[in-house]
């Protein structure tokens, strides 16, 4: 049996509360699909489907990866990718903490064991996505909700790294917590 799985970090309730009101709004000025507050996450690798065989190959690179101390996070700011005028996600950035967000996913990527690492063609880049767009919106509108994001931001400490599944439905996609490993241990 194979899940469809990815490491990642999740944001304090509190920012995914905020979020929740927030979003609304955001979503009717520029369209696109929004993940429900519960589903927000920053992905540090995607794994894609893994036998279940490999779970434990898994969790071992997870233990290997949290040996370091827990951290400061600070989220705000609208990002697209690949660009304003082409944007096909709009994301929420990362305004400290993104330089050991990118150390994480390296040391996770490093001690995954072959078979199972991602194969990735670009620098990863923290975010925590809050649309997706089939068409790029008028980028007038984006930057319009970018004004409103600009003064807002969130701080966290980063404490712990979890393992999630990923189902897909015709409604979206739908995440369960499998494994939490804190850092620093």
């Amino acid at each position: 049996m194979s899940l469809r799985l990815f490491l990642a970090l999740t944001p304090p309730s509190n920012l995914r509360r905020e979020l929740s009101s927030l979003l609304p709004p955001l979503a009717a000025e520029i369209g696109g699909r929004w993940p429900p507050p519960e589903n927000l996450h920053l992905t540090l690798v995607f794994l894609g489907e893994q036998d279940t065989t490999r779970l434990g190959e898994i969790e071992a690179a997870l233990e290997i990866a949290c040996r370091r101390e827990p951290f400061t996070a600070r989220w705000g700011g609208l990002g697209v990718f690949p660009g304003w005028s082409r944007a096909r996600v709009a994301y929420l950035g990362v305004n400290e903490g993104g330089e050991e967000m990118r150390d994480l996913a390296g040391k996770l990527r490093r001690a995954l064991p072959p078979g199972i690492r991602e194969t990735v063609s670009h620098r990863f880049t923290p975010h925590l996505t809050l649309a997706r767009f089939r068409e790029a919106p008028p980028e007038a509108a984006l930057r319009r909700v970018a004004k409103v994001l600009a003064p807002m931001s969130w701080q966290s400490r980063v404490e712990a790294v979890e393992l999630y599944q990923s189902r897909l439905f015709p409604d979206g996609a739908r995440y369960q917590r499998l494994v939490r490993r804190a850092l620093g241990t």
